[in-house]
């Protein structure tokens, strides 16, 4: 599967097709995503920030790879997608080779990206309610966490 959901069969970037487990039933029930984290790889994305990002479109609780509730696989494709398109893929040239980084100090810190294609940098501004929570948790987890480029597609 394409990073940017296009259909194009010789696209570089790809990133795993979800799998997932409905299990339970009742108050008990969650769906467990059995490939997430080789997807955070592909995307360079840490688990913890594509799993926060999950539950705060669905409006549930996660817990490692399990969300509360059943969700269908085509609607946390769907999401997967969207979240590549906001802070995966570079919004000048389109390719997902961007760098996260911090700048400012203690409350004025703020999220921008370098694009190690197009050499493009840029702030990342909130566009909605969504977007301002998971920028103010990729900025917390890169203030204790280094930003390490895995060995997935990008």
């Amino acid at each position: 599967m394409n990073i940017n959901a296009s259909d194009d069969f010789f696209y570089r970037y790809k990133m795993p097709i979800l799998q997932i487990d409905k299990i339970g039933k009742g108050n008990g029930k969650f769906t467990k995503l059995n490939n997430i984290q080789e997807i955070c790889e592909s995307i360079n994305t840490p688990l913890k920030i594509l799993m926060f990002y999950l539950s705060q479109c669905l409006g549930t609780n996660y817990k490692d790879i399990n969300l509360n509730g059943h969700y269908s696989k085509d609607d946390l494709i769907n999401i997967i997608c969207k979240f590549n398109k906001d802070f995966v893929i570079c919004e000048k040239c389109n390719i997902p080779e961007i760098e996260p980084y911090l700048e400012g100090k203690k409350k004025n810190i703020k999220l921008f990206f370098k694009c190690s294609a197009c050499g493009d940098q840029y702030e990342k501004i909130g566009s909605s309610k969504l977007n301002d929570k998971t920028i103010d948790t990729i900025i917390n987890y890169y203030k204790t966490n280094k930003y390490v480029k895995t060995n997935g597609n990008v």
